[in-house]
């Protein structure tokens, strides 16, 4: 099963990849995305830069402070999808009878997508929390 997962996920990846490099140049959505204001392109290198230097950063850290980094990390984000997939049903219940069966739908499609990010984190932060190491991360 994990095999052909793999497969399919490279063969998507690729087919996406030149979908959005199309996308972003030849129909030049992209290119006049960030030459009407040209502040924008200088943010996306700065976060590029920023993140660089946290990687780095990180990467010196001693195992035992990255550890706990990952776990924190980890938890936090299962917390806040947790908070998110909780407020989602909430505002859903309280709108329900003004839906239509599309709109439920939609709105079960959202809660099923949230609630399964916290749950992925979830159990990411317990099999951290037991190991020591990430599958995936």
């Amino acid at each position: 099963m994990k095999k052909l997962v793999s497969v399919l996920a490279l063969a998507v990846l690729p087919a996406l990849l030149i979908h959005e490099a199309y996308q972003f140049v030849v129909t030049n959505e992209g290119m006049r995305y960030y030459t009407s204001e040209p502040r924008r392109l200088l943010y996306v290198v700065c976060l590029a830069l920023g993140g660089g230097v946290v990687a780095l950063l990180f990467s010196r850290l001693s195992l035992q402070l990255q550890r706990g980094l990952k776990l924190s990390a980890i938890g936090l984000l299962g917390s806040a999808f947790a908070i998110f997939a909780g407020l989602f049903a909430l505002f859903g219940l309280r709108v329900a009878e003004l839906l239509t069966l599309k709109d439920a739908a939609l709105m079960a499609t959202g809660f099923v997508a949230v609630g399964g990010m916290a749950a992925y984190f979830w159990f990411e932060f317990i099999h951290l929390w037991r190991t020591g190491k990430t599958r995936f991360m």
